[in-house]
């Protein structure tokens, strides 16, 4: 059950994304929590989260309480760009949130996953088919791809993606929680078994992998093949890639090679710029060196079922789903039904 309140007193439905803003502020989004435990799809809740714990609701989807009935059938996501506006986004609409709790629908339509925000403060609006340029008015420019489905190749019975500029291209099926960007603010994106390339101008071109996901193999290009990439980082000039559980390379012309370093049971790739990448496993944090070699920042693998303060591997966390950090380095567990604060770390963006 929800509730606002201070510290331990605060509850959380299910906590899904968290997001901070320039001044470190920190907001995340929650699904429904039902009287059984477990979780149900209708509505969400965007809240602040204080320094010293205080939790204030900000805003509360208005079909909250109607089971089955909300237009937010899926968890909201939160992104917020360079002028510190708050997008949530949910399934069916993207809003604008001001801090005041005040939410103003985007024409952005429906299909909205992901909202991400280029270094020079480019918004883009994420679908499974398409990618979007925010504009400054509120307004969303379809950048590349197409809300139409894709005609099967000749004698085969699997659609083919068409690399091409704007509109002229098609995705086969964008996975938005991979999509990273680039310095110079090139987005990449894992689209089916593939990794694909959006320029700023909207020219998408295919850089590794084909629709052939039965097996992995390294190579260059269409040469190489992919079997379910579910999430990227972009660190020093190449991807990495976290391929069903097994970390993979991908430079910037396309070739791929499978490092020794195996993830099994990985959720999330962040790297903060500076040459740190974290690791999000379910019950523990850790940093991947440059030789393959992970260390535990905080938790412990493969035994708690309770989150427990402490430092370093005396510390257990439950189920994290994300990170996220402030402008001062402090590192942010975000758990299934708690907001952890760890000093752990240089920030990472």
């Amino acid at each position: 059950m929800r509730a606002d309140g201070v510290g331990q007193d605060a509850r959380f439905g299910g906590i899904v994304d968290a997001e901070l803003d320039s001044k470190g502020a920190l907001y995340i989004s929650e699904i429904k929590r039902d009287k059984t435990g477990g979780y149900y799809y209708s509505g969400y809740a965007v809240r602040s989260v204080g320094r010293d714990g205080t939790v204030k609701t900000l805003y509360a989807d208005p079909f909250d309480e109607q089971r089955g009935a909300s237009p937010s059938l899926y968890a909201a996501t939160l992104a917020i760009d360079k002028r510190d506006q708050l997008f949530v986004t949910s399934l069916s609409q993207t809003h604008l949130l001001g801090k005041d709790g005040t939410a103003t629908a985007l024409p952005f339509g429906q299909g909205g996953q992901r909202i991400v925000t280029s270094a020079a403060g480019v918004s883009y609006r994420i679908t499974y088919a398409t990618i979007s340029r925010i504009e400054a008015d509120g307004s969303a420019t379809v950048l590349a791809g197409a809300e139409t489905v894709v005609t099967p190749a000749a004698g085969s019975d699997v659609a083919a993606p068409v690399d091409g500029p704007g509109s002229s291209a098609r995705f086969k099926f964008i996975q938005p929680e991979t999509v990273v960007l680039d310095p110079a603010g090139n987005l990449y994106l894992a689209d089916s078994t593939m990794i694909r390339k959006v320029t700023p101008q909207g020219l998408v071109s295919t850089l590794a992998g084909t629709t052939d996901g039965s097996a992995a193999r390294d190579g260059a290009g269409s040469g190489a093949r992919f079997i379910n990439p579910h999430s990227m980082a972009y660190q020093d000039g190449q991807l990495l890639v976290i391929d069903k559980d097994t970390l993979r390379r991908v430079s910037l012309d396309g070739v791929v090679t499978t490092t020794a370093t195996s993830l099994p049971t990985a959720r999330v790739l962040r790297a903060d710029g500076q040459g740190t990448l974290f690791v999000i496993f379910p019950e523990h944090v850790a940093t991947l060196g440059a030789d393959g070699k992970l260390t535990v920042l905080a938790g412990k693998p493969n035994l708690s079922e309770t989150s427990v303060d402490g430092i370093g591997a005396a510390a257990r966390l439950r189920l994290p789903q994300y990170l996220t950090a402030d402008p001062s380095g402090n590192l942010y567990a975000i758990e299934q039904q708690t907001v952890t604060y760890r000093s752990s770390g240089p920030a990472f963006n």
